[in-house]
């Protein structure tokens, strides 16, 4: 079959970083070449080469981290902000970068972990970097070398939520092409020591920073797919997965070819698209589309900061859409389930008697597979107004459950009246996570009935 070839150039108006032609001749794959296609999205401006890892800012799926000054020890992470068409597609960058962080001897590896985390491979130093939430230097740094890595780890990224083994580590060493899977363990400081880690297979050495493949994509199989940024070869190399989340090496497919220096990878989360950088080359981002693109998926209520009392029934909603199917949608506090639907809205009612502040995410899953996660949303819950009684209706053994807020230093009684002037006492109300609580299991027999809480 004849190769097509691509030399890509690409210009944008508005005073906004411009694409220009790569050097040398850029290759995209047959069968690939069908259904995808390239943009050189150019050199991201105020990051100094060579470039390193990527990622999407968490929360902000319109700022770009980039590695400057890869493997080298005054290496930084940049921010950039990103302009999209009217597809949702990247087209270049829209301001200059601001440093995100220092980042020491990054390589083609820089990915969220648990806890908010940013992980970074450090090239030659054979070592995992870590960055908590907030934070502009390096929290904590393990030494691979005691765990049995041979020198030094290219690229790294954890398997995507929905997955098999999700928010799993995988990191890959630059110069044997040796991948290993990585267990964390919390430390007490915020960030993850390691307790193990397996070597799983081996491909060429010169490996970088890679991704896996959104399920959902043409040519690519759900949920058992890989791409490596290949910086020795210059190439984007597609693999199959063991059961482990490797690349099995026997499966290699070229994807890309006639790069110079592939490095980062990153799946942008609002388009789908693959984005890798260059580590010399031009230093530069390019962008693959043609992959499965992500629902969209939002909080419609509570919106942000909204105050709501507790035990009170509040609704939440969600809604979804997607350029294929929305096969299913949820809603999650604080990363627990409280509602799911099969359907692209949601409206649930949610109730607690704990007051405190919530994050409330929605999620939602397409019919290729594809997850995903709504900005977060926060939801301050209080406790009833002071001497009030609010009520959250039938408990679900039928009982009535109501809560109130008194002073600290009282004891509180429930009373019941049906016609305001015979007044029965129930009982002494329960003080629970700071607010007063009640269970009329006697409810049931009265058509009408009326409360007060007296000391």
């Amino acid at each position: 079959m004849k190769t097509r070839s691509f030399v890509i150039s690409f210009g944008l108006a508005l005073g906004l970083a411009c694409a220009s032609p790569v050097g040398g001749q850029i290759i995209l794959h047959p069968p690939y070449v069908t259904y995808y296609s390239l943009v050189d999205l150019g050199a991201a401006a105020g990051v100094p080469g060579p470039y390193g890892g990527m990622t999407f800012k968490a929360g902000d799926s319109d700022t770009i981290l980039i590695a400057g000054g890869a493997n080298t020890a005054s290496g930084q992470l940049f921010a950039i902000k990103v302009q999209r068409d009217l597809d949702g597609h990247i087209i270049g960058f829209s301001d200059s970068a601001r440093l995100f962080a220092d980042a020491p001897n990054n390589d083609g590896g820089v990915a969220y972990g648990p806890g908010g985390v940013l992980f970074l491979s450090r090239y030659p130093l054979n070592e995992l970097g870590q960055i908590k939430p907030g934070h502009i230097t390096t929290d904590r740094v393990v030494d691979l070398s005691s765990h049995g890595v041979t020198a030094s780890p290219g690229g790294l990224n954890f398997v995507p939520p929905g997955w098999p083994n999700a928010g799993r580590l995988i990191i890959n060493g630059y110069n044997d092409g040796k991948f290993y899977t990585v267990d964390l363990k919390p430390d007490a400081l915020g960030t993850y020591g390691v307790t193990n880690v397996t070597f799983e297979t081996q491909i060429s050495g010169g490996t970088e920073g890679f991704i896996f493949v959104p399920p959902g994509s043409v040519l690519f199989s759900n949920y058992n797919s890989m791409l490596v940024c290949h910086y020795s070869s210059g190439e984007i190399q597609a693999f199959q997965l063991t059961a482990n989340s490797a690349p099995v090496p026997e499966t290699k497919s070229v994807f890309i070819s006639g790069l110079t220096g592939a490095e980062g990878a990153v799946i942008d989360p609002v388009s789908g698209d693959f984005l890798f950088s260059t580590f010399g080359g031009g230093d530069r981002v390019i962008a693959v589309r043609g992959f499965n693109r992500p629902p969209y998926v939002s909080v419609v209520n509570p919106t942000n900061n909204t105050t709501w009392t507790c035990c009170a029934p509040n609704s939440l909603a969600a809604t979804a859409s997607d350029d294929g199917q929305v096969r299913k949608l949820e809603l999650l506090i604080n990363d627990v389930l409280v509602a799911d639907s099969v359907r692209s809205s949601l409206v649930a009612s949610w109730e607690t008697n704990r007051p405190g502040t919530y994050t409330v995410t929605a999620r939602a899953t397409d019919n290729g597979g594809l997850i995903s996660t709504s900005s977060p949303v926060v939801l301050n819950i209080v406790a009833p107004v002071l001497n009030t009684i609010v009520t959250s209706g039938f408990a679900p053994n039928r009982s009535f459950h109501l809560c109130g807020s008194g002073e600290t230093n009282l004891n509180y009684f429930l009373e019941a009246t049906t016609n305001w002037s015979i007044w029965t006492s129930l009982g002494p109300m329960v003080r629970t996570n700071g607010i007063l609580e009640y269970y009329d299991t006697g409810a049931t027999n009265s058509p009408l009935r009326f409360y007060r809480m007296r000391h």
